[in-house]
C-alpha cells in the first residue's frame, strides 16, 4: 500500500470511507460528547489524594476537584458550552469597533493619557498620507507648504512624515546579488557625429497602435522597435516595426540615415550585438555603404 504525502505539510494522510456513523456510535457507547471536547478541551487539574481505611487492604484513590461552572449574570450553574458563549460575547463587546468615514476608532477600550498624544499624531499623519495619495503622491514638502498657505488644513504642517508604501516601492532598485568581472573593451574615442552609432532592438510588452487617418482600422500592431543612439551627441532615434525581420530592420536603418543626411551627418559605422544585426541583409547593406560594423 502506498500512502501519499501532503504537498504543503509533507504528512502522510490515510483516507477512510466517508461518514460519521461509526464514530457517533463509539461516542455514544463511551458516553463522550464530541462537541464538548472540541469547544472545551480536556485540561488536567490538580488532584487530591485521599487514603481510605478498609478491613482487607489500604486503598489509595484520586478525586478531581469540583469543576462546576457558574454564570456571572444569573448566578446559576451552567454547562461549559454556555460558559464559553458568555465569554465570547464578553470579549466581543469589549473589542467592539465603530466605523466612520475618517477611519476606525475603538469605543469601549480606555486609552492611557500618554498613548492619546501618540494616537493623535498617528491620526494626523494618516490624514497627511491621505492628501499625499489623493494628489498623486506629491512630495511631503509641498504638502507642508500647502498647509502653510491654507490650501489644506494648517495643522498638517508640523505632522511627522508618514511612510508611503507605494513611494518606497517605486524608489526601490534591484541590486545584483552576484557580480561578473567586466571585460575591458578597447574603445575608440568618438571625434565626430555619425562615427559610431549604437543599435539594438527591444520588444515592448504592449503592442502599439498604428496611426490611421481614414479607412477601416487595421488589426496589425507595432510589436518591435529598433533603437539608434549616436555615441557623439547621444541622440536617440527609434523605428517601430510590425515584425522581427531583417527586411524591416534595414528599412529602419535607411530611415535613420535619411534623417541624419537631412542634418548634414553621414553614418560611418554601427555597433550592435549578434542578433538580427548578423543577418545578411544588414551586413551587406553596411558593406555597400562602406560602413564599419562592430
Amino acid at each position: 500500500m502506498t500512502i501519499p504525502l501532503g504537498r504543503d505539510d509533507n504528512v502522510a494522510t490515510f483516507r477512510t470511507a466517508p461518514g460519521f456513523g461509526k464514530y457517533d456510535l463509539f461516542c455514544q457507547k463511551c458516553e463522550i460528547s464530541e462537541y464538548e471536547g472540541m469547544t472545551h478541551p480536556l485540561i488536567i487539574n490538580d488532584t487530591q489524594i485521599q487514603e481510605v481505611e478498609d478491613d482487607d487492604a489500604q486503598i489509595t484513590w484520586m478525586k478531581a476537584p469540583n469543576t462546576r461552572l457558574w454564570s456571572e449574570e444569573s448566578g446559576l450553574p451552567i454547562s461549559r458550552r454556555q460558559a464559553l458563549r458568555e465569554k465570547d460575547e464578553k470579549v466581543r463587546k469589549n473589542n467592539q469597533v465603530r466605523m466612520n468615514f475618517k477611519g476606525v476608532s475603538q469605543t469601549n477600550n480606555e486609552i492611557p493619557i500618554g498613548e492619546q498624544s501618540k494616537s493623535a499624531e498617528q491620526s494626523k499623519s494618516a490624514e497627511l498620507l491621505m492628501y499625499h495619495t489623493r494628489m498623486g503622491h506629491i512630495g511631503f514638502g509641498k504638502l507642508r507648504e500647502m498647509a502653510k498657505q491654507g490650501v489644506i488644513p494648517s495643522h498638517l504642517q508640523h505632522v511627522p512624515t508618514p511612510a508611503c508604501s507605494a513611494c518606497i516601492f517605486g524608489k526601490a532598485t534591484r541590486s545584483p546579488w552576484r557580480h561578473k568581472p567586466r571585460r575591458e573593451w578597447n574603445r575608440k574615442e568618438v571625434t565626430c557625429p555619425g562615427e559610431v552609432v549604437s543599435v539594438d532592438q527591444m520588444v515592448p510588452p504592449t503592442p502599439g497602435l498604428i496611426a490611421q487617418m481614414s479607412g477601416r482600422p487595421t488589426k496589425e500592431r507595432y510589436k518591435y522597435a529598433t533603437v539608434f543612439v549616436d555615441s557623439y551627441f547621444g541622440y536617440f532615434h527609434m523605428h517601430l516595426q510590425k515584425a522581427h525581420s531583417a527586411k524591416e530592420t534595414v528599412e529602419g536603418k535607411h530611415t535613420f540615415e535619411a534623417f541624419c543626411k537631412q542634418h548634414g551627418i553621414k553614418v560611418r559605422g554601427y555597433q550592435a550585438d549578434n542578433g538580427i544585426f548578423k543577418a545578411k541583409n544588414w551586413v551587406n547593406d553596411c558593406k555597400v555603404k562602406q560602413q564599419n560594423l562592430t
